[in-house]
C-alpha cells in the first residue's frame, strides 16, 4: 500500500483527484493538505512515498515547498501540477529532482493515478538497483578480503588447538590423572570455545546474503536467546533481566540472521564483565516513528571514546583475541532489516547498544 500526499489548495479538486484515486488504485492512501505550510508539518512528521503538489500554493508555493524537502534529506518521488508551462519554473523543478509534471488541462485529474503508477514503478526499480548494486559490491569487498581473513582466522584457530593437544599429551604422561583432568580439561573447553567462535565468524562473513523476511515478534527470539544464556551469566556472576512492558507489533524479520546479531552483543557484553555485573535487555515500540526498539546494557569495562567510533570498521578489535569481524556482521544484519544501531558507554561505567528495526520494514 502506498501513501500519497496531496497539496492542492483548492477543495474541488482534491475531491475529485482523491475520488479518481479512490476509483482507479484503491490501493493508493491519499492523504490532503490544503496550502504549503499545511503540507510542510505533514512531511516533517512522516513519510509518503510520492507527493503530488499544485505548483501555486498558499503560505509556500510548490518550488519552494519541494526545495524545502529536498533540503530535509528526503528523497521521495514529487509530481507537480502546473497550470503555467513555464521553462523557468520547469528548469527549477528539474534541478531540485522533481519527478515529473501535469499540465492542469482540461480533464487532467483522470491521467493523474497512470503518471503516479509511473513514478512509484520507476523508483521501486531504482531502488532495486541501487541494492543490487550494494550487495554486488559488499560481495566483492568480502571475496576480496577472504583470503586475509581466512589466513589470520587459521592462524588463530592453531594457537587454541595447540593447546588442546599439548593439554592431551600433559594428561596422558601425568602420574595423577585425576589432579590433572580437572586443569585439562578446563584448558581444552575453553580453547575448544575459541576455536568454534573463530570458525563461526568466518563462516558468518563469507555466507552470501541470502535473506527471507516473514513478520514476526523480535520478544520472542530475544528471550530464547537470554534463555541459551542464563546459566552461563549465573557462572560468571552476572544478573540478566528481560524487560519488555508493552506488546511488540510484528515486524519483517530474518529470524536467523536477527538471531544471530542479537545473540553477538549478548556474548560481548558478557565478556565486558569478567568480575560479575548486571546485563539488562529491554525492548519497546515507538509508535510515533513506528519503530521496535533493543537496547542491551552492561556495567562492563566500558568503551574507550577514541574506539567507539572505529566499533563498526572491519578487522578492528578491542579484545587480545578478537577477529574484528563480529560487530561488522551485526551492523549489516541490522542494516538490511532497514534498522539502524548505536552505542552509547563510558569506560568503567558499561555499555549500551540500542538496535531500532522499522515496523513496516522500510528505510
Amino acid at each position: 500500500m502506498k501513501r500519497i500526499l496531496l497539496v492542492e489548495d483548492n477543495e474541488d479538486q482534491r475531491r475529485l483527484i482523491r475520488d479518481v484515486f479512490r476509483t482507479t488504485n484503491p490501493d493508493y492512501v491519499v492523504e490532503e493538505a490544503a496550502t504549503g505550510n499545511e503540507a510542510a508539518v505533514k512531511l516533517s512528521a512522516s513519510e509518503y512515498d510520492l507527493v503530488l503538489m499544485d505548483h501555486h500554493l498558499p503560505g509556500r508555493d510548490g518550488l519552494e515547498l519541494l526545495g524545502e524537502l529536498r533540503k530535509s534529506g528526503s528523497r521521495a518521488p514529487v509530481v507537480m501540477m502546473t497550470a503555467d508551462n513555464n521553462p523557468h519554473v520547469t528548469i527549477e523543478a528539474m534541478r531540485l529532482g522533481i519527478s515529473d509534471f501535469v499540465l492542469k488541462e482540461g480533464p487532467f485529474q483522470i491521467n493523474l493515478p497512470a503518471v503516479t503508477q509511473r513514478v512509484l514503478e520507476k523508483e521501486d526499480m531504482e531502488k532495486a538497483l541501487a541494492k543490487a548494486q550494494l550487495d554486488s559490491q559488499f560481495q566483492a569487498a568480502k571475496l576480496a578480503n577472504l583470503g586475509k581473513i581466512l589466513s589470520e582466522v587459521l592462524h588463530e584457530v592453531r594457537n587454541p588447538l595447540s593447546i588442546i593437544s599439548t593439554s592431551l599429551e600433559t594428561l596422558r604422561d601425568a602420574k595423577d590423572k585425576d589432579k590433572a583432568l580437572s586443569r585439562v580439561l578446563e584448558l581444552m573447553l575453553r580453547n575448544a570455545e575459541r576455536a568454534r567462535q573463530l570458525i563461526n565468524s568466518l563462516l558468518d562473513f563469507s555466507r552470501p546474503n541470502e535473506y527471507s523476511f516473514k513478520e514476526s515478534d523480535l520478544a520472542p527470539l530475544v528471550s530464547e536467546l537470554a534463555g541459551h544464556l542464563k546459566l552461563k551469566c549465573d557462572r560468571q556472576d552476572i544478573k540478566l533481566t528481560v524487560e519488555n512492558g508493552q506488546t511488540l507489533p510484528k515486524i519483517p524479520l530474518d529470524i536467523q540472521h536477527m538471531k544471530g546479531a542479537v545473540l553477538n552483543l549478548l556474548l560481548n557484553a558478557i565478556e565486558a564483565m569478567p568480575d560479575g555485573g548486571s546485563l539488562q535487555v529491554s525492548l519497546g515500540h515507538d509508535g510515533e516513528t513506528r519503530r521496535v526498539r533493543l537496547d542491551i546494557s552492561d556495567t562492563g569495562v566500558g568503551i574507550r571514546p577514541e574506539d567507539r567510533r572505529h566499533l563498526f570498521e572491519r578487522y578492528f578489535t578491542t579484545k587480545a583475541h578478537g577477529t574484528g569481524l563480529g560487530l561488522i556482521i551485526t551492523h549489516d544484519v541490522v542494516t538490511r532489516h532497514h534498522g539502524s544501531i548505536h552505542v552509547s558507554s563510558a569506560p568503567g561505567k558499561g555499555t549500551t547498544f540500542t538496535i531500532f528495526l522499522p515496523v513496516d520494514g522500510r528505510p
